[in-house]
């Protein structure tokens, strides 16, 4: 980040949180403040009360990560679906929902780059 820019923020829906963590500390390295939730009801709830530059939400979270995919869609917010699946049918689930906007686990660090960066292009400055 640097001066003059707004900090951006995102909310990570994840299970596990070494791999949120992981993704926190991705975000982190361009100056991305995260928040972690366990659940997609903690997600949908601070959705409703707080705003976020971006959210990365699992695709198999319970009971439905796609719901958080599309309340934060729906709110404007720059979102991603991330999975690990290698199943062709759950892949092919998750890629008919997301599309372009899903992230493959391990999570490729220079994608995430490009969409925060690309991000901060798109936005204007606070």
């Amino acid at each position: 980040m640097t001066e003059g820019q707004k900090e951006l923020t995102a909310l990570i829906v994840d299970n596990d949180s070494k791999v949120a963590y992981s993704l926190a500390t991705i975000l982190g390295l361009r100056g991305v403040k995260s928040t972690h939730v366990l659940t997609t009801a903690e997600a949908l709830e601070l959705l409703k009360r707080e705003t976020y530059d971006f959210v990365f939400t699992n695709f198999r979270q319970e009971p439905n990560g796609i719901a958080v995919y599309e309340a934060a869609r729906a709110k404007g917010i720059e979102s991603r679906i991330t999975t690990a699946q290698v199943e062709d049918e759950l892949l092919s689930q998750a890629q008919s929902v997301a599309g372009k906007h899903l992230i493959r686990k391990p999570y490729p660090i220079q994608l995430i780059f490009t969409v925060i960066d690309d991000y901060r292009q798109r936005k204007p400055q606070s």
